[in-house]
């Protein structure tokens, strides 16, 4: 059940993901931002990494917590 409700608001789940770190991440690279976007994409969030290595391990981070949410689990 919890795996099906995961798989039928994915959207969601990304786009709440994307906000809760969108400002964190812009702030540890430097970036001066005051307002999360209400639609951010991936390449503001790729912006907001600034490096390519960040936002691979920004994307893993998230894979891990997304499959760990199916799985019942929690990081």
């Amino acid at each position: 059940m919890l795996k099906q409700a995961m798989l039928e608001h994915y959207e969601e789940v990304a786009a709440a993901f994307h906000s809760a770190v969108f400002l964190k991440i812009a702030a540890a690279n430097g970036l001066s931002l005051s307002t999360v976007p209400d639609d951010i994409t991936p390449e503001m969030m790729r912006t907001v990494c600034v490096t390519e290595s960040l936002f691979s391990t920004m994307v893993e981070a998230y894979r891990q917590n997304f499959f760990a949410l199916l799985q019942g689990k929690t990081i």
